[in-house]
């Protein structure tokens, strides 16, 4: 009689399952950024710059006033808020950490 549950049918898809599901992690784990997000006033300028040189972003805030800075290396930031009339307000460090979101508040 010939079964289609034999010892290799159940060893080759188990071994499929393992296969499938170390992709699955590995390719998740590879993620190495976080992000920064927060508000501001319409008009609004963001600049963000890494404590440790070389990341040196600005951006300047539109209708709803949420702001959003996508794929940012893990580290140390400084966070400042250029207001539309001049205005500068104090400087917020934050920490960008591997797969999560700072919020600047």
């Amino acid at each position: 009689m010939v079964s289609m549950f034999n010892r290799n049918n159940i060893k080759h898809g188990f071994l499929g399952l393992v296969a499938a599901l170390g992709f699955s992690v590995t390719a998740h784990a590879q993620s190495s950024v976080g992000h920064i997000t927060g508000k501001a006033v319409a008009g609004d300028t963001i600049l963000v710059q890494s404590t440790s040189g070389g990341f040196n972003r600005e951006i300047t805030i539109t209708k709803d006033g949420k702001y959003q800075f996508r794929s940012v290396s893990p580290g140390q930031y400084q966070v400042t808020v250029k207001h539309a009339d001049g205005i500068t307000d104090a400087t917020k460090a934050i920490l960008v950490r591997v797969g999560s979101t700072a919020r600047v508040q």
